[in-house]
Order: C-alpha cells, then sequence, then structure tokens
C-alpha cells in the first residue's frame, strides 16, 4: 500500500501529465483495420463505439519516438522530461522518470485507452491492463444519454461494450479491489449522488479460487456494493445470464464484452438492469455455488436479511 506521501507525489504526477497526455492522445492514430475485427470477434465491440475512447500505440519504436519528440513543439523540453514522457533509464530513486514512455514501449502495438474528464479532455492513456509508475489510478467514464442509471463495471471493453448495449452513463474500473479501499473517494467522486448504481461486474464460479481463498467477482460485488449503500448511494447489481459464459479449466464467468461477443442483445441487457437486485436479496440470486461462495467468503451477509427484518419490527 502507497504511504501517504507517495499517493501525494503521484497526484502530483498525475495533474502535470494531463495537458501533455490530451496532446499525446491526439497523435496517436486510430485502430487498424485488424484491430478493429479482433476487438469486434473477441469483444462485439464494433467501430463507433471504439473510435472515441480507443487508440493504437505505434508498432515500431522509431514511429513511438517521433511521437515523444514531436510534444517538446508543445511543452517545455524539462517538464516533459519531469512528467516522464522522456526515454531515460530506470532509477529506483525517481521511478516516474521515463515511466510514461517505457509503459508504452513495452506495449508496442498493442491498443490503448483515452480517460475522459467531464468536460470531455483526455487527461490520461493507459494501454490495456497496464499503467505508468506513479500514475494514480482513476475510474474510466463512458458518457451516455441517460442520467436516472450509472452503469459500474470493471475493465475498460466492458465499459464499451455497455455503452453499445444501453448508452447510459458508464463509470470503469481497473483495480477493483483499489476503488473498494484507497481509491474509493475517486470513485464517488465519478458517481453522481442522484443517479440509481447498477454494478454489472464479472458473474463467475471458480472452484479452484475459492479453494485457495482468492475472492472472485461475486464476492467482490457484494462487497462494493454493500459499501456504496452505506455511503447512502442507490444501488443495485445485475445479473448477466449464464447463458454467455465462458468456460475454462478454472470454471466458468459471463462479463459484459464476452456476452456481448456471444450474441447478448440490447433488450437482453435491459432486462438484467431492469431485474438488477438490492444488496440484501443478491445471495438469494445467484447461482447455489455461488451462494456458497459467498456465505464462504462473507458469512455475515447470509444474516442480512434477517437483520432487515428484525430492524423492520422495531420500527
Amino acid at each position: 500500500m502507497l504511504t501517504f506521501e507517495e499517493r501525494k507525489r503521484n497526484n502530483e504526477l498525475s495533474e502535470l501529465r494531463k495537458p501533455i497526455y490530451r496532446k499525446l492522445y491526439e497523435y496517436l492514430p486510430y485502430l487498424s483495420k485488424e484491430q478493429l475485427e479482433k476487438v469486434r470477434e473477441k469483444r462485439g465491440i464494433i467501430t463507433d463505439t471504439l473510435s472515441e475512447y480507443c487508440r493504437a500505440i505505434p508498432f515500431s519504436r522509431a514511429d513511438l519516438n517521433k511521437l515523444f519528440s514531436d510534444l517538446k513543439e508543445y511543452f517545455p523540453e524539462h517538464l516533459v522530461h519531469a512528467a516522464g514522457f522522456t526515454k531515460v533509464l530506470y532509477n529506483k530513486d525517481y521511478p516516474e522518470l521515463g515511466a510514461v514512455y517505457n509503459c508504452l514501449e513495452r506495449n508496442l502495438g498493442n491498443i490503448c485507452f483515452g480517460y475522459h474528464d467531464t468536460e470531455g479532455d483526455v487527461y490520461y492513456i493507459r494501454p490495456h491492463k497496464d499503467h505508468a509508475k506513479g500514475q494514480s489510478l482513476t475510474p474510466f467514464r463512458v458518457d451516455g444519454r441517460c442520467d436516472s442509471v450509472t452503469i459500474l463495471t470493471e475493465g475498460e471493453y466492458k465499459a464499451l461494450a455497455s455503452k453499445q448495449l444501453t448508452g447510459c452513463y458508464t463509470v470503469s474500473l481497473s483495480g477493483l479491489q483499489s476503488f473498494s479501499g484507497a481509491n474509493y473517494g475517486k470513485l464517488c467522486k465519478a458517481l453522481d449522488p442522484k443517479s440509481e448504481i447498477i454494478l454489472i461486474l464479472d458473474y463467475e464460479h471458480k472452484p479452484k479460487w475459492v479453494e485457495s481463498d482468492a475472492e472472485t467477482g461475486p464476492i467482490h460485488t457484494l462487497k462494493l456494493a454493500l459499501k456504496l449503500e452505506e455511503s447512502g448511494y442507490r444501488v443495485r447489481i445485475g445479473i448477466l445470464p449464464r447463458k454467455y459464459a465462458s468456460e475454462s479449466t478454472e470454471g466458468w464467468k459471463v462479463d459484459i464484452d464476452g456476452a456481448l461477443a456471444k450474441g447478448m442483445t440490447a433488450e437482453e441487457y435491459a432486462e438484467v438492469i431492469a431485474k438488477a437486485v438490492k444488496p440484501i436479496d443478491y445471495v438469494d440470486a445467484v447461482c447455489p455455488e455461488i451462494q456458497v461462495e459467498i456465505k464462504k467468503f462473507l458469512p455475515s451477509v447470509s444474516n442480512l436479511k434477517m437483520m432487515e427484518r428484525v430492524y423492520a419490527g422495531n420500527k
């Protein structure tokens, strides 16, 4: 866990990097035809959905160097260097130096996401499943036409799949445990207190994880839902259709983009939202094997209904 001074320094770096990230995003190319087809096939997300929030990292180091060199036309060289946008040897005392360059260099040819602020400006660029050292974790926002409901999910692709299916404002978290803990305040800032929050996270059953005491998606879902409810938000949990699960040696999992790729329709997704349950009803709503997992990790949750009835009877 980061110390107070480390978090403070990361926040200062994030502010320093914002305008440079914004300009860099303008330089980055759109996804190639091959990349678009691969995402559509694996995740069901189409070009129109991807174009606003995704860019391609160059395949060659020479092209990447050209992009970073061009930044110096707009920003003082010492600022670009201090923010981590130049190639330097790793220094354990100053790990932020070169951090952004190194992050993109190790992701040559990968897809990255532009994180937008409330004004629609890009303030951060994150390669898929990676981030620069010294960069504060932050929620990924996807604007929507419906203000009464906010979809809360995990991972940028899932947020884009949700946007394609419903058009609702969506907030996505990369590092769910972090946003349940140290970065919980950042999550709350991204949520509209007047909006109903619908959590649609991975619905999965992985017996080997449970045997090794590793918490699965439903456990994280319920813990975060209860915390948000305790903070005063109106919260419900959506359960994705089991028929769209992907099987593996670990068990099975249903997520939004995977279900979209397998044919989940906008009507089916709307039904997931409409039938979303309150946290107190989640244990009864999931399949029996997941009920067992929840009761193992959160034994107190199984008593929530009883506690509610006692409370109601004492009013």
